[in-house]
């Protein structure tokens, strides 16, 4: 083999080897139980239009129910309202499986335990060609105010309604949320790694949300709490404020808009001149790299902004 022919050889095969790697990388990142192509823009659109029913689970007896817990492998959720005073569970898949068996739920010790099967017992090696879809609507009544858990390793969650819990707590490693309707909560916690998360109206006496990688934005926010991006923009509406309120963000803009009729300290790590807003602020103190200042009468709440890469805007 002359050199020519070897330097190709060597091309082709290194090739072939960054393939496999990317392959193997793409697993690691996603896990065993997800479709590594299955929010590809290619297959996503056939696979809603081919989502149909396959399975309904009603739960009648929920008067002393205190938790739902939602525990999903690979696959997206809705929540939902239910006119009536029980749960149903509506699943829809884009196949239809023999065994017939697409989730588990069980009710212990005042939890409704909700889980998917949409694991690796369904796909090959590199999780592809068995892969099924799963998108699961859970319709919870108005009367329930209680607790609800949700932990989705690779999925989007979706609230279309309108919700007054004690606690709300999820944890997503990828997939969007999204939060269309009013979330009322005495403390929420949302946790997700990789992921846009939008919601119209978050109230909260303690709030925590931490994003690793995507935006947050929030179009009314009412309560205390912290908001952290490593890496996103993040955008908030504050209505109101019943404590001290934080936002962080390693790499992105912090735009927040706050009522003017509100009174509030604040403080932040960029100076008043790399501020961009037009509210005026009493009691300054600031240096090169901090500003901090006053607005209204007599504040007793603080809102801190903390951006490493980015530009902070207020009412602008």
């Amino acid at each position: 083999m002359n050199d020519k022919n070897w330097i190709k050889f060597r091309m082709i095969a290194w090739s072939i080897v960054a393939i496999l790697l990317s392959v193997i990388l793409a697993i690691c990142i996603n896990g065993w139980g997800g479709n590594i192509f299955s929010s590809s823009i290619f297959t996503r659109e056939f696979t809603i239009s081919n989502m149909k029913v396959v399975k309904e689970l009603k739960f009648d007896d929920i008067d002393d129910l205190k938790n739902i817990k939602i525990d999903f492998n690979a696959s997206d959720l809705i929540i939902s309202e239910n006119d009536e005073n029980n749960i149903i569970i509506i699943v829809k898949s884009n196949k239809n499986l023999k065994d017939k068996k697409y989730i588990n739920t069980k009710v212990s010790s005042q939890t409704l335990n909700i889980e998917d099967l949409n694991n690796r017992s369904s796909r090959n090696i590199f999780g592809i060609f068995n892969g099924y879809s799963l998108e699961v609507e859970v319709k919870v009544p108005k009367s329930y105010k209680e607790n609800i858990t949700i932990n989705n390793r690779v999925g989007d969650i979706t609230f279309n309604s309108d919700l007054n819990l004690n606690n709300l707590d999820i944890e997503v490693k990828t997939g969007d949320i999204d939060g269309n309707q009013k979330i009322n909560a005495k403390k929420t916690t949302v946790n997700n790694k990789v992921g846009n998360m939008d919601f119209n109206y978050l109230n909260g006496e303690d709030v925590s949300i931490e994003g690793k990688t995507g935006d947050i934005d929030i179009d009314e926010f009412s309560g205390k709490g912290n908001i952290e991006s490593q890496v996103g923009d993040i955008a908030c509406d504050i209505k109101n404020l019943t404590g001290d309120f934080s936002l962080k963000s390693k790499v992105g803009d912090l735009e927040l808009y706050i009522n003017r009729d509100l009174s509030f300290s604040f403080e932040g790590n960029k100076s008043f001149d790399n501020l961009d807003t037009d509210l005026k602020f009493n009691n300054v103190s600031q240096s090169s790299d901090y500003f901090a200042g006053q607005y209204g009468d007599n504040p007793v709440n603080k809102i801190t902004a903390n951006v490493k890469t980015g530009d902070i805007s207020i009412n602008n």
